[in-house]
C-alpha cells in the first residue's frame, strides 16, 4: 500500500500539470476563424471588413500601379480561408501611383500643350502675354520639365502663352481744330468718332465745316491701341457757315 502511495505522489505533479493546462485552455481558448478575401478592394473596405472580424490590418509595402485605385490591396498574408486568430494581424501589399514628372510642354503651341496636359490629368493655368514670338506660341512653364509632381491631384501647370504685341499710339491734341480738317484726319486712320455740339440748336443743314472742337475725350496726350483704338468724342462749338 505504502508502496502505492508513493508511485502516486510521484506522478501527482504531472497529473495537476496535465489538468491546470487542460482547465486553462478550456477557459480562455479561442476558436480559430477564417482569413476572409480582401484582395482586390481599398483599404476602407477592407477594414471594415477585418473589424468585423476583430482582425487587423498591416501595410507590409506599396507598389507603383498606373492604372489600379490608390490603396487597392494586391496581395495578403495570410492568404485567404487559412486559419487565423482574431486580433491577429493581416499583412496586405497596396498600389500607389507612380511618380508623374513634369512634362515638357514649352515650345509648344497653346492648342498642343494644353492637349499634352489634358492627357496626363494635368490641371493648368495659361497666361496670355505680350512678347516677340508667334502668337499662341507656349515660351515657358512653371514647374520646368523634369521635375517629380508629389501629388497630381494638387498639381497646376502655369503656361505662359505669347499673344500679339499691342501698338500703341498718342493721341494728338484736336482743340482750337476745325471739324472738317480733323474729320478727314481720323477716317483715314480708321478711328471711329462722334462729334457733339455745346451749344444752341443744329440748324437743319449744319454740316460742321466751320465747327471748332473746343474739348475732346479721351484727352490729347493719352496712349491708345492702333490696332484696338477707343471711341473718340470731339465737343465742338456751333459756328455760322
Amino acid at each position: 500500500m505504502k508502496q502505492y502511495l508513493q508511485r502516486f505522489l510521484w506522478f501527482s505533479p504531472f497529473l495537476l500539470f496535465i489538468f491546470g493546462y487542460l482547465l486553462t485552455r478550456s477557459i480562455f481558448h479561442v476558436n480559430s476563424i477564417k482569413t476572409p478575401s480582401i484582395t482586390g478592394l481599398s483599404l476602407d473596405s477592407a477594414t471594415k471588413i477585418l473589424s468585423e472580424k476583430n482582425l487587423n490590418l498591416r501595410i507590409l509595402c506599396e507598389k507603383e500601379d498606373k492604372y489600379l485605385e490608390e490603396g487597392t490591396i494586391l496581395n495578403q498574408t495570410p492568404i485567404p480561408d487559412a486559419k487565423i486568430k482574431p486580433n491577429q494581424a493581416l499583412f496586405v501589399t497596396i498600389t500607389k501611383k507612380p511618380n508623374l514628372t513634369c512634362p515638357k510642354v514649352e515650345g509648344l503651341t497653346d492648342k498642343e500643350a494644353i492637349e499634352a496636359l489634358n492627357g496626363l490629368n494635368l490641371k493648368y493655368k495659361a497666361y496670355h502675354i505680350e512678347s516677340i514670338y508667334p502668337i499662341g506660341y507656349c515660351f515657358g512653364q512653371s514647374p520646368k520639365n523634369g521635375l517629380i509632381l508629389e501629388n497630381l491631384q494638387n498639381s497646376l501647370m502655369v503656361l505662359y502663352i505669347s499673344k500679339k504685341v499691342k501698338k500703341m499710339g498718342i493721341l494728338p491734341n484736336f482743340k482750337g481744330k476745325l471739324i472738317d480738317e480733323i474729320k478727314s484726319l481720323l477716317e483715314e486712320n480708321r478711328l471711329n468718332f462722334k462729334i457733339f455740339h455745346q451749344k444752341g440748336p443744329i440748324p437743319e443743314d449744319h454740316t460742321c465745316k466751320n465747327c471748332l472742337i473746343v474739348d475732346q475725350r479721351p484727352l490729347a496726350g493719352s496712349f491708345i491701341d492702333i490696332g484696338n483704338p477707343p471711341q473718340i468724342y470731339l465737343i465742338a462749338n456751333i459756328q455760322p457757315e
